[in-house]
């Protein structure tokens, strides 16, 4: 097998991994690639393919579903037109090369599509390619499951979302506090007193003093509530689903006192590692959050709950069209218990900050109220954006963090979320 077809029978597997595996895009890239000599310039093809076709995963289903009436998503063959197409319209490889490569897969053992059928819908795409190029997504093309949980979002937040959800995410990293930021500035811009979103002509690599500790990588959104807030001023500090430890690393910039819950043993070694890179001398505790003993009080709580991850579509785009939906009854329990241990080893007068990387209102807006509902000693301290001129627009009429996906400072992308801030007024 050519080079050529071997890469593109790759990203066939990648896609159905993610499709029919409930994989995310990643997991599906390592296990297709595993023990596999690849160049370098193939990598790039396959990682960009495949993922540009789960990107674009809603648009070109309507394509498909023009070219063919009746057609199983899960099939090879909606695969094989998924891929060929996001390479024609999208990465805009030539078009023969695509319809011979994506014809000859065909031949290949354990994949089940009709030569003819994929050669006519290609050779038809081709032909209409002018009407095909003017296709758009809408939001009532998204799953129902979404659907169901996002009635509340008015038709301009439709609007904003479908513009944005496929859109390159951005790189955004935090500073550390001793670090200049003019030293980083000509990257991007800056979001912060010390943080930067970079330009897009910019990746990972190309930003200096990573393994020298002098900053990580943290989106916009999930760093706003601690930024927004002084966090020196409080004596014991929980931060509890800790990993991968961006919210740790801003509370251990201004203050050491904070005990780190995070009971995942792999995401605990990630956060050990990230530790460790940061140069910070700290012992992480991976007890069970909710085993703590009642007596330990603490004076503020960072809770980063466990949630549908909805949030961060555009670094994760197989959130939604993965065989296994977010099993949203679970989460919203999950929030619950966790919202229903922290309020017993919180001070009195204490603040409670709970964070999703979601903007669905059941886990979001709904659970906060029905927390409030069933606590009345505490009450909402409304987020401010005296600290960041950016905020504002992030900061909703309740004093929450509450926004999807959006851009910021026209170019720099940051990931949908939400924020609340409570405070214990009294013991009961």
């Amino acid at each position: 097998m050519d080079e050529g077809l071997e890469s593109r029978l790759i990203i066939h597997n990648i896609i159905k991994l993610t499709l029919i595996k409930s994989y995310n895009h990643d997991q599906s890239l390592i296990i297709s690639t595993k023990n596999k000599k690849i160049s370098i310039s193939n990598k790039k093809f396959i990682y960009n393919t495949s993922l540009t076709s789960i990107r674009q995963y809603f648009l070109i289903k309507k394509i498909i579903y023009n070219l063919v009436k009746k057609i199983d998503e899960n099939s090879d063959t909606f695969v094989l037109l998924l891929s060929a197409i996001t390479q024609i319209l999208f990465l805009k490889i030539k078009e023969y090369a695509v319809v011979n490569s994506t014809v000859g897969l065909c031949d290949v053992k354990n994949i089940k599509a009709p030569k003819n059928l994929i050669n006519a819908c290609l050779r038809n795409y081709l032909r209409n390619k002018s009407i095909y190029n003017n296709y758009y997504i809408e939001f009532n093309d998204f799953p129902q499951w979404f659907l169901s949980n996002t009635k509340n979002i008015t038709k301009k937040q439709k609007e904003l979302f479908v513009s944005n959800i496929s859109k390159h995410p951005t790189l955004h990293i935090v500073l550390k506090n001793k670090v200049n930021i003019k030293n980083y500035i000509s990257f991007g811009k800056a979001t912060s007193k010390k943080s930067i979103g970079i330009h897009e002509k910019y990746n990972f690599k190309d930003i200096p003093n990573f393994k020298k500790g002098e900053w990580w990588v943290q989106d916009f959104s999930a760093m706003l509530p601690l930024n927004l807030i002084s966090i020196k001023k409080f004596e014991n500090i929980a931060d509890v689903c800790s990993a991968p430890g961006g919210k740790l690393f801003q509370i251990l910039c201004d203050n050491k006192k904070v005990s780190s819950y995070e009971n995942n043993k792999k995401r605990l070694q990630k956060l050990n590692k990230n530790l460790k890179r940061l140069n910070y001398n700290f012992k992480l505790n991976n007890s069970d959050f909710f085993y703590i003993d009642k007596n330990k009080q603490f004076d503020l709580i960072v809770l980063d709950a466990p949630c549908s991850a909805v949030g961060t579509i555009r670094r994760n785009p197989d959130i939604l069209i993965k065989k296994n939906i977010p099993n949203l009854e679970y989460l919203t329990k999950v929030q619950k218990e966790f919202l229903d241990k922290s309020k017993l080893i919180l001070k009195k007068n204490g603040v409670l900050i709970y964070m999703v990387c979601s903007f669905l209102e059941i886990e979001t807006v709904k659970q906060i109220e029905s927390f409030l509902d069933e606590n009345k000693n505490f009450s909402i301290l409304p987020f401010r954006s005296e600290k960041n001129n950016i905020a504002k627009d992030f900061i909703d009429r309740k004093g929450f963090i509450n926004t999807l996906p959006k851009s910021i400072l026209k170019d720099i992308m940051v990931d949908g979320f939400f924020a609340a801030k409570l405070i214990k007024n009294y013991e009961i």
